[in-house]
């Protein structure tokens, strides 16, 4: 264990500090760890910068995006698979978990060879089948709102697994009660309240800072 806090250590804290000390080095054609002077001029061209503001609203829509798509979906499997008698739900299970193992890049080239413009297969096929003129679209994976939808449905197993342990962990006894005075208000208001602590670790965690650090 202590062998493992160190390696992870090293690993995170070195490219951090190295990182922060580049920040305040004058570094313009020499490498951060030569020999140059301090100064905060580079935080200063970024403050200050006509495109930081775009750059951070960008960012802001693209991890709303995201938090929009991938959250309800967690949430809607979390609860069908373990708090319904859903068909199959093992096998649904194991597949939500399926985009894990598949690597950042492969899983891009693969929606661009689904969503692109152009050649995407979705959008030639509906060309010939609506009878569309044009050699693009209708949809485009490289908008903003193609890679929320994107990066949203990457979010979803990292997310099921915080959410499904809340669900899978609800006592049915509670309800029951509350189905008994109200079934759908107070059946919910349970479901809510149980949830949400859970929901609101899974959100931080799984979709704001994933998708700003892909961003950024």
């Amino acid at each position: 264990m202590g062998c493992t806090i160190i390696v992870v250590s090293y690993l995170v804290l070195v490219p951090l500090i190295m990182l922060l000390y580049a920040s305040v080095k004058s570094t313009e054609d020499k490498l951060p760890f030569e020999t140059t002077g301090m100064t905060l001029a580079n935080y200063i061209t970024v403050l200050t910068s006509s495109s930081t503001l775009p750059i951070f609203l960008n960012t802001f829509y693209f991890t709303a995006g995201s938090l929009a798509i991938g959250l309800p979906l967690a949430v809607l499997m979390a609860w069908l698979l373990e708090r319904t008698a859903i068909p199959a739900r093992r096998w649904i299970a194991a597949l939500i978990l399926v985009p894990m193992t598949i690597p950042s890049l492969l899983s891009a080239i693969a929606w661009i060879q689904l969503l692109d413009p152009r050649i995407g297969l979705v959008n030639v096929v509906l060309r010939n089948l609506l009878g569309l003129t044009g050699d693009s679209g209708p949809f485009d994976i490289y908008t903003l709102s193609g890679m929320c939808f994107v990066q949203g449905l990457r979010l979803v197993p990292s997310a099921y697994l915080m959410i499904a342990a809340s669900f899978r962990a609800m006592d049915p006894s509670l309800e029951e009660q509350s189905c008994s005075v109200s079934p759908r208000a107070f059946a919910f208001s349970a479901r809510r309240s149980i949830g949400r602590p859970t929901r609101k670790s899974a959100c931080p965690i799984t979709v704001w800072l994933r998708p700003w650090g892909h961003w950024c």
